[in-house]
């Protein structure tokens, strides 16, 4: 607008709790075709910060969409279902290991279908991994202790594809850890895992206090019956051995 004093200005109010809140911009020229410039520049950006606003709140719901499907109880239960297969595979496989070849070193049907199947539960399990991870991108996916456990479970199966000249009992080993990833979806697993993870501490305080009252009994016991004994308290350590 026009001022007194022949000058275009031009005031801009940020909005309440936004990225520029309190902040107050003034405009001032007093040359008409530089205000409509600055005018026509202004409501490019607005134009711009809308657009990115609208994809940014576009994508937000569909990610909130596939991330209320994703931890849907029915989902969570089909993916448990299909880790107990993956692991009954797996033990199928090793059970099996003298039926997997004919004499003459090719692989029978069962170890083609086995194959299939390893081959079908890597690409599900890292199709799931990537749901997760753009349903919970990033902070929620990055600090959930068993999500980068999924993560690091589904990248070795992956790489036990690409490299094919790994040891097979190495191959055997990552398939059986699959079954892990089912503490993670059910409910009471993860709490009896979280509580066993919780006593770790207080156990290993047990262990060292047994400890330390065997020492003390030790050298009370070497002191006393080293000379008697020799065989048996000579040192602490033989006292301790009889101990165990």
């Amino acid at each position: 607008m026009q001022g007194a004093d022949d000058q275009y200005k031009l005031q801009i109010a940020t909005k309440k709790d936004g990225y520029n809140s309190g902040r107050v911009y003034r405009f001032a020229t007093s040359d008409r075709k530089e205000f409509e410039a600055i005018i026509a520049e202004l409501k490019k950006l607005a134009e711009a910060a809308r657009k990115r606003a609208e994809a940014h709140n576009l994508f937000r719901k569909i990610q909130f969409a596939v991330r209320e499907q994703y931890e849907a109880s029915h989902v969570q239960a089909l993916m448990a279902l299909m880790i107990m297969a993956n692991f009954g595979a797996t033990i199928t496989e090793v059970q099996f290991v003298d039926s997997l070849a004919n004499p003459d070193g090719s692989p029978t049907q069962l170890q083609v279908t086995l194959d299939r199947l390893n081959l079908f539960f890597t690409l599900l399990f890292t199709a799931e991994l990537a749901v997760n991870a753009f349903s919970h991108w990033f902070f929620a996916f990055v600090r959930n202790p068993w999500s980068i456990l999924d993560a690091f479970i589904v990248g070795m199966s992956v790489l036990s594809l690409i490299v094919t000249n790994q040891p097979t009992g190495i191959v055997r080993i990552l398939r059986a850890l699959r079954v892990i990833r089912l503490f993670g979806r059910i409910n009471s697993l993860k709490k009896i895992i979280s509580a066993l993870t919780k006593s770790l501490l207080p156990v290993l305080h047990v262990f060292l206090i047994m400890f330390l009252i065997m020492g003390i009994f030790s050298v009370v016991a070497v002191s006393f019956f080293a000379a008697s004994a020799p065989e048996n308290f000579e040192v602490p350590s033989a006292y301790i051995y009889r101990l165990r």
